[in-house]
């Protein structure tokens, strides 16, 4: 049973292969205190593993996919 997302921006669909969770943190001197009190940044992000219709595996962020087609249907045919 495939799941075939969409990237809302472009159209193009591609196979939902699995999902994933990136967590970033970085810390650099600051101009002033140097390593005493460092500049830092830090996030998280939803990924989703898919593959187009070569089988390149490509990680793009959740937010710009949508879930089109699960197993032939229609979400909303599911959800009824």
């Amino acid at each position: 049973m495939a799941i075939i997302v969409e990237k809302i921006e472009s159209g193009e669909r591609y196979i939902l292969v699995g999902t994933g969770f990136a967590a970033y943190e970085s810390a650099r001197p600051s101009m002033i205190f140097g390593n005493l009190l460092p500049s830092e940044k830090q996030g998280t992000s939803g990924m989703v593993a898919v593959c187009d219709f070569e089988g390149n595996i490509s990680w793009i962020e959740h937010q710009a996919l949508r879930v089109v087609e699960i197993g032939g249907f229609k979400p909303e045919e599911i959800l009824e």
